[in-house]
């Protein structure tokens, strides 16, 4: 009867537990394509490119295609923020605990625009940063267009 009663307290005790656990991070997954499957002209591309997450979110970048990786660009994300380089044509997890906005690439492909950008939180995005760094044409033209998709997400 007792070991019962503690049985019976022990799993009262874990439900109460489980009910003030914080939300469950989300996780967002980003292809890294050769070819967008909606529209076979876009080649080299992360889909999606542009992510706004929660701080603790994850984004499994998966290796759909082979020959591309994402490497954190250096100067584009928050300067309290790790960097991060994944091997060619491997799937990787990332957790995004700080707040801020960050650019990424694929190494072999950015001079052909192969970037993306992820904004964790509500930060004040800083697109002189972007503007300011050197980087290929394509990958300037392609945070040029996700910078304006992020104002009009911001005018919703």
């Amino acid at each position: 009867m007792l070991f019962r009663i503690a049985f019976v307290s022990l799993l009262a005790l874990m439900g109460s537990a489980l009910s003030l656990a914080p939300a469950m991070a989300e996780v967002f997954d980003v292809l890294m394509l050769n070819n967008d499957p909606d529209n076979p002209r876009k080649r080299n591309l992360f889909k999606p490119a542009f992510l706004h997450i929660k701080p603790g979110d994850q984004v499994r970048f998966v290796s759909t295609d082979l020959g591309h990786n994402t490497a954190s660009i250096d100067g584009l994300i928050p300067s309290d923020a790790e960097s991060w380089k994944s091997e060619l044509s491997k799937d990787v997890t990332l957790t995004f605990e700080k707040e801020g906005v960050y650019g990424y690439k694929c190494s072999p492909h950015y001079a052909l625009g192969m970037v993306g950008l992820i904004v964790v939180g509500s930060p004040d995005p800083n697109e002189a940063e972007f503007k300011a760094k050197k980087m290929p044409r394509r990958a300037a033209k392609k945070f040029k267009k996700m910078f304006k998709e992020l104002a009009s997400e911001g005018s919703n």
